[in-house]
C-alpha cells in the first residue's frame, strides 16, 4: 500500500483565503519589532494596511458573527498604524511608548506596578482633562524606555512589540489614561486564585446576561419596524446590554487565559468599562464608562491633527477637534465592518455608511452642549451658594443618567437596525440556557 503525500494536505487554494488572517498578527508585531529607520512609520503601516485589506477582500469566514469579529480586529491594528504614523518620521516608537517601571532589558518592579512617584505624578492631573483629550504623561526615563536596548526582532523585542499591539489601554506603560481603572491592590501576583474565581464567577453571570439577552432579541429584537414605541425602547435597551456585556464576556475570557497561562498578571486586567455614575453625561459616557480601547490612540492622532492646523491645545477647537476625529473614524470603521460582512448586503451600501457616520458623528453635539450647560450651572451654584450637598449632586447624576439613556435610545435606533437587517441579531451564545428554559415551557404549554 502506498501513500501519498498530496492527499493529506489540504490544496493552495483552500489556504489562500485564510492566509491574511494568518499574517495579520505577525505583520502588525514585526513592524513593531523592527528598528528604527527613515520612513519607518511610512513603511510599517503601509505593509499593516496591505494585510488588512487583503483580510477584507478575502471571502473567508461566510459565517456573519465569525467574519464581524475578525473584521473588528481594527480595535487593535488602528493603534498600532496610528503608533507608528505618529512617532516621527524614523518611527521612534521605543522612545515614545515605553512600560513603567521597566528597566533595562525589559523588567518591572516586583509588584508589577508603577514606581510611586509616578503614579503621584499621574493622580494630581484634573479628571477634566481625560474628558478633553488630555494625555495624562510620566517623566520620560531613558531606563525605561527598554526596548531602545534590544536588537531588532529578537525575542525581547518581539515579546515588548506583542505586549504593545495587545494592550491599546496602555495599561503598565506610560500611555495610560487616568480613567482607566485599576483593580484594587488585592489582586496582586502573589493572589491570582482570588483573581481567577471572581473572573469565573463573573464570566458565568455575564454567560446568563447575553444568553437572555440574545434570547430576548431573538424574538422582540425589532427597533424600527411596526412594533410598539415601548417594545422598540426596550429592544434597544436590551440591545446595549448586549453589546455591552458581550465586549466583557470576551475580555473575560482572554483575562482568564491570560492569568492562568502566566503571561500577565491580575494587575494587567483592570475593568473594561467604568461605574454607572460615570452615565451621568453623554460625554462622560462615551470618554469614562465606555471601553477606551481606542481613546488613547485617538487622543495621539487628534493631538497630531490640532497640531498640523497650528490649533493650540486646551481650547475648545482642539477638544472639538478631537471629538470629530473620534466619531468619525468610529463611525468610518463600524461602517466598513458591516458593508463587508456578505458579497450582497441586504442593506444599499449608501444608508450603511451614512446611518453610522450620522449616529456616531450626532454625538458630538450633546457633549458640546453638556459642557457649556455644565459650565453655566457651576457658575449659578456658585453666584447663588447653592450647597452640593451628597443629596444634589446624587439627583444631579440621576437626572444626568436618564438624560444618558434617552439620548443614546433615541439616537440608536436606526443605527441598530443596521445590525439586525445584516443577520447579527441572530447570534447566539454556544450553550443557551434561556432558549432551553423557553423550549421547556413550550413543551409545558402543549401538555
Amino acid at each position: 500500500m502506498t501513500f501519498s503525500l498530496t492527499t493529506t494536505l489540504p490544496p493552495i487554494q483552500t489556504l489562500l483565503p485564510i492566509l491574511p488572517q494568518i499574517l495579520f498578527p505577525f505583520t502588525t508585531i514585526l513592524a513593531l519589532a523592527a528598528s528604527a529607520f527613515p520612513g519607518r512609520g511610512t513603511v510599517g503601516a503601509g505593509l499593516i494596511l496591505t494585510v488588512v485589506g487583503l483580510t477584507f477582500l478575502s471571502p473567508w469566514p461566510q459565517e456573519t458573527q465569525m467574519r464581524y469579529g475578525i473584521l473588528n480586529s481594527w480595535f487593535y491594528w488602528l493603534p498600532v498604524v496610528i503608533k507608528l504614523v505618529c512617532s516621527g518620521w524614523s518611527g521612534d516608537v521605543e522612545k515614545v511608548y515605553f512600560r513603567v517601571g521597566a528597566g533595562v532589558g525589559g523588567t518591572r518592579s516586583s509588584s508589577g506596578s508603577r514606581p510611586k512617584v509616578q503614579e503621584d505624578t499621574l493622580e494630581k492631573k484634573k479628571d477634566s482633562e481625560d474628558e478633553k483629550g488630555e494625555e495624562n504623561p510620566v517623566d520620560s526615563v531613558r531606563d525605561q524606555q527598554d526596548a531602545l536596548h534590544m536588537k531588532p526582532f529578537s525575542w525581547p523585542k518581539l515579546l515588548w512589540a506583542a505586549e504593545l499591539f495587545a494592550n491599546p489601554r496602555g495599561v503598565g506603560w506610560n500611555f495610560r489614561l487616568k480613567s482607566t481603572i485599576l483593580h484594587p491592590s488585592k489582586y496582586t501576583n502573589s493572589k491570582r486564585s482570588q483573581f481567577l474565581v471572581f473572573q469565573i464567577l463573573k464570566f458565568m453571570l455575564i454567560y446568563l446576561i447575553v444568553d437572555a439577552g440574545t434570547t430576548y432579541l431573538g424574538f422582540y429584537g425589532d427597533v424600527t419596524g411596526e412594533s410598539e414605541v415601548g417594545r422598540k425602547i426596550l429592544a434597544t435597551i436590551v440591545w446595549g446590554i448586549v453589546i455591552r456585556y458581550n465586549w466583557e464576556f470576551v475580555w473575560l475570557v482572554a483575562s482568564i487565559f491570560a492569568v492562568v497561562l502566566g503571561i500577565s498578571g491580575p494587575e494587567n486586567w483592570p475593568p473594561l468599562f467604568g461605574e454607572l455614575g460615570d452615565c451621568s453625561s453623554v460625554g462622560r459616557f462615551w470618554g469614562v464608562y465606555w471601553q477606551g480601547i481606542l481613546k488613547q490612540s485617538l487622543l495621539t492622532l487628534s493631538k497630531s491633527l490640532n497640531h498640523l492646523l497650528n490649533i493650540p491645545n486646551h481650547t475648545s477647537l482642539s477638544y472639538l477637534t478631537h471629538l470629530i476625529t473620534a466619531f468619525f473614524i468610529s463611525g468610518f470603521f463600524h461602517a466598513l465592518v458591516l458593508s463587508n460582512l456578505t458579497v450582497n448586503p441586504p442593506i444599499p451600501y449608501l444608508e450603511i455608511w451614512v446611518r453610522n457616520l450620522t449616529f456616531f458623528l450626532i454625538q458630538v453635539i450633546p457633549i458640546v452642549l453638556e459642557n457649556w450647560i455644565g459650565g453655566v450651572v457651576d457658575a449659578l451654584e456658585t453666584r447663588f451658594e447653592v450647597e452640593r450637598s451628597a443629596t444634589w449632586r446624587r439627583v444631579k447624576m440621576g437626572v444626568g443618567v436618564c438624560w444618558t439613556t434617552a439620548w443614546l435610545v433615541g439616537t440608536a435606533c436606526p443605527y441598530l437596525d443596521l445590525y439586525m437587517r445584516v443577520g447579527m441579531g441572530d447570534w447566539k451564545v454556544p450553550v443557551s440556557v434561556c432558549m432551553m428554559m423557553v423550549e421547556r415551557w413550550k413543551d409545558v404549554l402543549r401538555e
